[in-house]
């Protein structure tokens, strides 16, 4: 019986480990002004600052995916014969943070370029896992010691600094810090995509 507890429970740590990931992901639906599906839409999504660009089409049904994608900001262009062109800038992609982005097309005769600049804050609606990305501003002004990075998780919703309790070796539990009650080493923290 005993032999069957721990097998659980490790089985229960590995898909917790399994459940990390440290990239993000954008999909929505391509339509045309009536609510109709647009299939085989051409869309780039791209960061204009690394370089960094992927290309893909809507299917049948009209929608699009990006999958495994590093957080950033992007830009997104959709192009669809007889649409004008959509751009949406400033696409804030959030680590482990699925995002839904539908896109409704303009019919277009001519040469018109559609650019949408000030968007509302996207939401996850895929699933329920959090992640939290902070932008240079926010390390330069929040609070925190010695300003490493690891630090700044401690301003977080559900994370409990560990670091201080007499009964914690620092051999066993290196990042002195639990999110949602759970061990410290079951947590990743990446720095511009590194571990």
């Amino acid at each position: 019986m005993r032999i069957a507890k721990l097998v659980f429970f490790g089985f229960l740590t590995t898909l917790n480990l399994w459940a990390q990931t440290a990239t993000s992901s954008l999909s929505g639906t391509v339509t045309d002004p009536k609510g109709s599906v647009i299939a085989g839409a051409a869309l780039t999504l791209s960061n204009p600052e690394t370089g960094f660009a992927r290309n893909a089409r809507s299917n049948d049904q009209g929608v699009y995916q990006f999958l495994q994608v590093p957080p950033a900001t992007y830009e997104l262009i959709v192009l669809a014969p007889g649409f004008a062109k959509e751009k949406r800038s400033n696409l804030v992609l959030m680590v482990d943070t699925p995002t839904t982005l539908d896109i409704p097309m303009r019919v277009s005769g001519g040469e018109i370029i559609v650019e949408v600049a000030g968007t509302a804050p996207l939401v996850n609606t895929q699933e329920a896992s959090l992640g939290h990305a902070f932008n240079s501003d926010q390390i330069s002004y929040l609070p925190f010691e010695g300003r490493e990075a690891t630090s700044i998780l401690s301003l977080q919703p559900g994370v409990a600094f560990t670091g201080n309790g007499s009964n914690i070796s620092a051999a066993s539990d290196s990042r002195s810090g639990s999110v949602n009650g759970a061990r410290s080493d079951q947590t990743n923290v990446t720095l511009d995509g590194v571990d």
